[in-house]
């Protein structure tokens, strides 16, 4: 069975390729609280695009390794309403089609899969906010979901960068 850690470091493989220039098009933070006073809901993770040609979207991906997981996420909609008023795009990562197995995922949120060890679009996610086009501001993220957004990509690049030192030497 695929861990979650094991989907996350797919997530980073996913995003990691992509640039802008010499820059990363994609930032990835991983266990997302939208709130950083006090333990909440987590995110399983946030992609961030840095591309203005798509809006600077955020991608928000709830990883799924066993069917009861999702079946549970299913059951709680609200959990994932409480951060799609943030997002742009809302994904869940499987391991296997057999997670889904005779269940219903809501239309809107878009299915990544494993296949040949990467992690590739079983179902495109649809947009589920207007696309900002250019610099425009249009409706700024709160200064909590900043704060705690940006505190989890620290702790994200702090964990990774120690994972890769730890291997260098």
């Amino acid at each position: 069975m695929t861990t979650e850690r094991e989907m996350l470091d797919l997530v980073h493989q996913r995003y990691a390729a992509a640039f802008n220039g010499t820059s990363p098009r994609y930032v990835v933070a991983e266990h997302v609280q939208f709130n950083p006073t006090w333990a909440t809901r987590c995110l399983d993770a946030v992609v961030a695009d840095m591309w203005p040609s798509e809006g600077f979207a955020m991608h928000g991906i709830e990883i799924k390794c066993s069917r009861g997981d999702l079946k549970r996420e299913l059951d709680h909609p609200e959990k994932a309403a409480t951060f799609s008023e943030h997002l742009d795009y809302f994904w869940l990562a499987v391991s296997e089609l057999k997670v889904l197995s005779n269940l219903t995922v809501p239309d809107q949120w878009g299915i990544l899969i494993i296949r040949s060890g990467k992690l590739c679009v079983k179902r495109q996610a649809r947009r589920l906010r207007p696309k900002v086009t250019g610099y425009q501001e249009r409706d700024p993220l709160p200064r909590n979901v900043q704060v705690a957004l940006l505190r989890a990509t620290r702790k994200t690049y702090e964990a990774r960068s120690a994972v890769a030192s730890a291997v260098v030497l």
